[in-house]
């Protein structure tokens, strides 16, 4: 009987010795299914991965290289004395920044892509872009302590070259393009300087500041209206009268007009009711700012908490009949003014 027993409990045992193997077996062979399923699920989306990325050209690969800048002088004729007399001469002057890089084999033509540092952004921003045949390029129209980038790639029908390493410089002055009439007559420069413009903004901003005022925020919309009141006032007929800040609305409904063909007054009327400060001290910007800031209705302007954006232009003209400068500084209660218009237009 004992040993009955004895073979009884022995064979219990081996089967649960068995049983217990097997699961493990299983649970091995689940373990391993499951890790070969998901080395197949990797291995899967790497060659998918891996076919979904462009495979670059040998055009593709190449770089443009020896990025470089330097000052460009050109010539103009125009009256002065020579050998004692008045007559027309010759005259060589600073004409801008020439941009010049290495040559790349089988490229038909390069693209420029020049920015300049923006004091009110703080950053850089794109300023303009350029395609040449040519192995450089001539930058003009650079304004006096302005910061500039630039960098370069080659073109091939639909191929582009690697960008070039992106080529920072500063000017040292306002160079231009000098154009003269058919008489020889040097024609003067007319226009705006979107760099000092910020500056001076951004010196407002410090007057604000340093009141203890919220600092305003840059408008582009505003910075378009600005212009147009500086170049309007400036040039506007005598019969007028001189600048004042009469015509700021029907300019700022203009703008809408012919930007958005926007004649609604009810709906422009909360984007053409502006803040204005008038100013004709001269093309610097901190003497447009100091002069401002020396007149109490100008200052209350400057300092206004309820004004939360802002902008500011100055239009620069000399002929025969107009010799001078004009900034206008444009302020609203409207928190953020450009995103507004946008709403209106429906953008």
């Amino acid at each position: 009987m004992k040993k009955l027993l004895l073979k009884g409990l022995t064979l219990f045992l081996f089967i649960l010795f068995i049983t217990g193997d097997m699961k493990t077996i299983k649970a091995d062979e689940m373990t391993k299914a499951v890790v070969e399923t998901t080395t197949e699920e990797l291995i899967t989306t790497k060659v998918v991965e891996k076919e979904t990325v462009k495979r670059l050209s040998v055009f593709e690969k190449k770089k443009v290289k020896g990025v470089k800048t330097c000052i460009k002088k050109s010539t103009y004729k125009s009256w002065g004395v020579k050998n004692g007399n008045y007559a027309l001469k010759k005259f060589t002057y600073k004409k801008g920044y020439k941009i010049s890089w290495k040559k790349i084999s089988k490229v038909k033509k390069y693209e420029v892509k020049l920015y300049r540092y923006s004091p009110v952004y703080q950053k850089y921003v794109f300023l303009k872009e350029k395609t040449t045949k040519k192995t450089y390029y001539v930058f003009t129209g650079t304004h006096k302590g302005e910061k500039y980038k630039v960098k370069v790639r080659g073109i091939k029908g639909n191929e582009y070259t690697k960008y070039s390493s992106s080529v920072k410089f500063k000017s040292a002055g306002n160079y231009r393009k000098i154009k003269t009439d058919k008489l020889h007559n040097v024609i003067e420069y007319t226009g705006y300087n979107r760099y000092e413009d910020e500056k001076a903004f951004v010196l407002q901003n410090k007057e604000r500041t340093a009141k203890g005022v919220t600092p305003l925020k840059w408008s582009e919309e505003l910075y378009n209206i600005a212009k147009i009141r500086s170049k309007f006032e400036m040039t506007k007929d005598e019969s007028l009268g001189g600048w004042s800040h009469e015509y700021l609305h029907s300019n700022s409904k203009q703008y809408f007009k012919n930007k958005y063909g926007i004649d609604d007054v009810l709906k422009t009327r909360e984007f053409t009711n502006l803040g204005e400060n008038l100013n004709d001290a001269g093309r610097g910007w901190k003497s447009a700012i100091q002069s401002w800031k020396n007149s109490p209705g100008h200052y209350r302007n400057m300092t206004k908490e309820d004004y939360y954006c802002g902008a500011i232009a100055c239009y620069e003209c000399h002929n025969n009949e107009i010799d001078g400068n004009l900034w206008t500084a444009l302020f609203t209660e409207c928190e953020d003014y450009d995103k507004e218009v946008k709403k209106m237009v429906g953008e």
